[in-house]
């Protein structure tokens, strides 16, 4: 089961980000690239910024005592932006192939096309909704398929 999540990138511009069990392979055919261990990455860096925040309401929000920064390279954000792309490619249309998909494509051959289609692209806004869209899309895969176990036997 896919999950979408429509999200207004900027004024007047929304994208509809799609996460489903497609998602890994049309990464991998896009950009050549592990999934998997890309989205970690980002997932590692939410979970630090939300120790972080702890932290800082522990601390009295105190003038930045020992707070450590997330650095999102260039790297990251290229990372990111391929992640957001190849979603944003999937919520174009159900199904691989569409025609909707091709004219996508031929619209933004790559992501750089994409994302300079935008006057702005928040990174610290999206990021989290990917995260959790591809998060939500997990766990409906993990949930045992039989809601019902049968008795057991005596």
């Amino acid at each position: 089961m896919a999950l979408e999540k429509t999200i207004e990138v900027e004024k007047g511009r929304s994208v509809t980000f799609r996460a489903s069990a497609l998602s890994p392979l049309s990464y991998h055919l896009l950009f050549k690239r592990d999934f998997f261990k890309d989205l970690q990455l980002f997932q590692d860096l939410a979970e630090l910024d939300s120790e972080m925040g702890k932290a800082d309401q522990e601390a009295d929000q105190e003038a930045d005592q020992g707070k450590q920064q997330i650095e999102i390279t260039s790297e990251n954000y290229e990372t990111f932006m391929q992640i957001a792309y190849c979603m944003a490619y999937q919520g174009v249309e159900k199904g691989m192939n569409t025609m909707k998909q091709r004219e996508f494509l031929k619209q933004y051959p790559d992501m750089w096309t994409w994302l300079d289609s935008f006057e702005t692209f928040s990174l610290m806004y999206i990021l989290p909704e990917i995260i959790k869209l591809w998060g939500s899309n997990a766990e409906t895969q993990v949930k045992a398929k039989n809601a019902h176990p049968a008795p057991p036997e005596n």
